[in-house]
Parts: structure tokens; C-alpha cells; sequence
């Protein structure tokens, strides 16, 4: 059972449209390819409560290759929930995007 997470640094508009591409360019920078990893894998972020301003770090967190899909779910919520506590200062809940 393998998850990472990891501190998203952009400088994005924060929208339900764009945490997909945010979470997976994220991980391309770390050289993982989300679409390319086994199944049963989930991502998740924190998404801000005010969606309508500028942040700079994303908690996430994800898991692949677990034996149930539910179980990475979990595992990736978990992580974005560690990011969270220990590197956002603004309201946020992690929320399952994959």
C-alpha cells in the first residue's frame, strides 16, 4: 500500500474546474503520471471555502494500487488532512476530486 501527498505551489484561481488539473500537474512535477498509476487509486485536495480568491498551496493527497477503491479514498483524504494541519493557514476541507 503505497500514498503520497504533497504541497501544491500555485498561483491559481481557485475553481471546482480547475482542482483536477491543479492535483495532477502537481504530481507530474514530481514526475507521477496520476492517469498512468494502477487502479483503485484516489486523489483528493482541500478545497478553499472562499473558491473565489487567489491561494498558493493546495494540500492533497492520494493513493494507488490499494484493494479497494473506498480504502483510497480514505488513504487520500488522510493525507490531504496531515497537509492540511500542518501547512494551510485558510479555511479548507478535503474533499475527494478522483
Amino acid at each position: 500500500m503505497l500514498f503520497l501527498f504533497f504541497l501544491i505551489q500555485k498561483n491559481t484561481t481557485a475553481s471546482q474546474d480547475n482542482y483536477i488539473n491543479i492535483f495532477k500537474e502537481t504530481l507530474s512535477g514530481y514526475n507521477i503520471m496520476y492517469d498512468s498509476l494502477k487502479s483503485f487509486k484516489s486523489g483528493a485536495i482541500c478545497i478553499p471555502h472562499k473558491i473565489d480568491k487567489v491561494f498558493t498551496k493546495y494540500a492533497v493527497g492520494f493513493s494507488f494500487n490499494v484493494y479497494k477503491k473506498k480504502n483510497a479514498e480514505q488513504i487520500a483524504l488522510e493525507g490531504c488532512e496531515k497537509m492540511k494541519k500542518k501547512l494551510i493557514s485558510y479555511d479548507c476541507k478535503c474533499e475527494i476530486i478522483l
